[in-house]
């Protein structure tokens, strides 16, 4: 039978570096972390490494309080912190301004090089990922330009309707192609 580490926990040999106390691996909603035992008198948590003989050690939590840059909401500085999706910026001005930022200033992806169609946009797209891991294309002016589309876009605009772009697309059935992404329109050119 398997034990439940829900509410307890699972007992290592790890000390809290705050207050001495054991630590042990507790389950959150974003996976295991180490809580101290102490909890409420010491609010100690850190992720963890397992090496390969199972030894755990502490991870050291980046954050860095120096100030990166000024927020563009309010002008107050902006300090980097972690969160479940990695590192990120954040205002000092939090909860009054709840701004944050990407630590490479919300480009977590690659740019595929071609400028976003939206009118009198001057981004570019960038392969991104989901939450859920699926790719998708997205503008790199977001969140002031919300353009997004699961399919790549390519710097050719469509002969019939003049759409600025098309998309390209790849099925079992027709391999790939580039489409129109106007619903409207029924482009498609074989590759």
């Amino acid at each position: 039978n398997m034990i439940s580490v829900k509410g307890v926990g699972v007992d290592t040999d790890l000390n809290c570096p705050v207050c001495e106390k054991q630590l042990n691996i507790k389950i959150g909603k974003n996976g295991h972390f180490l809580a101290c035992t102490g909890y409420p008198d010491c609010s100690f948590t850190s992720n963890y490494l397992r090496d390969e003989k199972g030894n755990l050690s502490i991870v050291e939590k980046i954050i860095d309080n120096t100030k990166v840059k000024d927020c563009i909401k309010c002008g107050q500085p902006m300090v980097q912190k972690e969160g479940r999706f990695g590192l990120f910026l954040a205002c000092t001005g939090y909860p009054e301004c709840k701004h944050t930022e990407s630590v490479n200033g919300g480009q977590n992806g690659k740019d595929i090089g071609v400028n976003c169609p939206q009118k009198e946009c001057s981004g570019t797209i960038i392969e991104r990922k989901s939450k859920r891991g699926k790719i998708f294309f997205g503008c790199s002016n977001y969140p002031d330009c919300t353009f997004a589309s699961w399919d790549k876009p390519v710097s050719k605009s469509c002969p019939d309707c003049k759409s600025v772009y098309l998309v390209e697309k790849e099925t079992k059935r027709d391999g790939k192609s580039l489409k129109c992404p106007n619903k409207d329109c029924g482009f498609k050119e074989q590759q």
